[in-house]
């Protein structure tokens, strides 16, 4: 029955797609060329959104994501320089991290990228990337290249592969009250190599075929998803549809992900109260199934065994109460509870890999966001409490991040500080609490052209991500952009 239901379900999204016409179609505008990341961000859409009040946001892999993140930042927006803009940095454990765009219209996009860190002598990851991201009117496609290598003191991995995705967000269906959809797709194939260094013939290896597809809807009284994924080995997907604007709630219906084990319902909603004129209070359920792949695992953890469990993380109950105020200052301050279903966590798998396990837990969440912009000087403040029944290994109890910025003509500056509390190994053992101070800094030589330089863990703390990892000492960088 269930394989009946997900055949059903990818027929009707490829007819769908295959039955929609070109005409009356929304204008996209510039679209920004923007590859994958390889770091993960963790973000809540229901929270105000900080950006349009500071340009202070999400930490990046080059330390400040919004003083240079490419391609996002790479691409030229303005000027005549439009063709192509190349982003290096090098540091004392970085043999390069280059990043470059190059785009001449719709159909030549292209970007490319090497990354290289070296910890230890044993201890090492190489990202090479190759991306052509053509657009067709309302249709944009990404094929995209990638070769991963990461080598340890117990063994390599190596990951190769090749995807190929399609987005058109911009449908419109005239039908007696008009519907948008919003339809993305992805193919990939990889080949994972892990080889154990302490026993030179064994050698272990995997390919994986990913499918991922989503199918939104969006009309006036209703919106919905339909979504369908091979990833792991294994199917997962969701269904979901809402009405809108209901008595106080702006949306609420019923949304049901399943796997090959069972069916998961949930009821999602959103609802918004306005307490006092800048005060306002946000009630949702926001259940989730995560969409992930075993090469994103590595991303999480490049030190981890090539074989772990195909079950993704679902969450039923997803609940956000949360307080927003524009008096003085946009504030958001927030609780979310959360009942977990197949929760990843690590641990040590006989002193070599780290294994994933998954296990059902609650988790509660507290935490305050807030930000100010005054002239030149910016202000962003995050700082949030995790609690769960279960020991979540490596995950701090308490994060606080404090990160100021000052941007005036030519000159960029930001220092973020961090501090990690309460982190426990895969043995239950004590982590060290650690304070991180990273600095920033971008000058204009030209218009076209300019130096960066920045400082990681400027204490030189005894940090380490994983027990078994080394530390991530101090770490000098330097490096350039220019655009032509």
């Amino acid at each position: 029955m269930k394989n009946k239901l997900i055949l059903s379900l990818l027929f009707f999204s490829l007819f769908l797609n295959a039955e929609i016409t070109d005409e009356n179609q929304l204008e996209l505008g510039e679209v920004l060329i923007v590859g994958e990341s390889h770091m993960p961000s963790d973000s809540v859409e229901s929270f105000i959104d900080l950006a349009q009040f500071c340009k202070v946001a999400d930490i990046g892999k080059f330390g400040f994501q919004p003083v240079f993140s490419p391609p996002k930042m790479l691409y030229p927006s303005v000027g005549t320089y439009n063709d192509f803009a190349v982003n290096v940095l090098c540091g004392n454990h970085y043999l390069g991290d280059i990043e470059g765009v190059y785009s001449k219209n719709s159909l030549l996009n292209f970007t490319a990228g090497f990354y290289n860190k070296e910890l230890t002598e044993n201890w090492e990851t190489t990202v090479f990337d190759l991306s052509w991201q053509p657009e067709f009117k309302e249709h944009s496609f990404d094929l995209n290249y990638e070769y991963d290598k990461y080598r340890y003191k117990n063994g390599d991995t190596k990951i190769s592969g090749l995807y190929l995705k399609y987005d058109n967000d911009s449908i419109l269906l005239n039908l007696i009250d008009p519907m948008i959809l919003d339809i993305s797709m992805k193919s990939a194939y990889y080949e994972f190599t892990q080889l154990d260094v302490s026993a030179k013939d064994l050698d272990d290896s995997a390919k994986d075929i990913d499918m991922v597809s989503k199918i939104k809807i969006d009309r006036k009284k209703y919106c919905g998803e339909i979504g369908l994924d091979l990833l792991k080995q294994a199917v997962s997907g969701k269904i979901s549809g809402q009405f809108k604007d209901i008595s106080f709630f702006s949306k609420i219906g019923i949304w049901c992900a399943f796997d090959e084990e069972d069916i998961y319902p949930a009821i999602e909603f959103s609802a918004k109260f306005k307490i006092l004129p800048e005060l306002f209070l946000k009630l949702e359920n926001k259940p989730e199934i995560s969409r992930t792949s075993r090469k994103d695992e590595f991303i999480e953890n490049d030190f981890q065994y090539l074989y772990m469990s195909n079950m993704q993380t679902k969450k039923q109950m997803n609940i956000f109460a949360i307080v927003e105020s524009e008096y003085l200052l946009p504030v958001s301050i927030y609780y979310n509870p959360s009942w977990n279903d197949g929760f990843h966590r690590y641990a040590m798998l006989d002193k070599k890999y780290y294994e994933q396990e998954n296990i059902d837990c609650q988790v509660q969440k507290i935490g305050l966001k807030a930000c100010l912009k005054y002239r030149c000087f910016a202000f962003f403040q995050d700082v949030s409490y995790t609690e769960s029944d279960e020991e979540l290994y490596f995950v701090p109890k308490v994060i606080n991040i404090t990160s100021l910025c000052y941007e005036k003509n030519l000159l960029k500056l930001e220092t973020q500080f961090k501090y990690l509390h309460d982190r426990f190994d895969d043995s239950s053992e004590k982590m060290d609490n650690v304070l991180l101070i990273d600095l920033l800094g971008s000058y204009k030589l030209k218009e076209n052209i300019s130096i960066i330089t920045s400082i990681t863990n400027l204490l030189n703390e005894n940090y380490k991500e994983f027990s078994d990892k080394p530390n991530e000492c101090i770490q000098f960088d330097v490096g350039f952009r220019i655009m032509f």
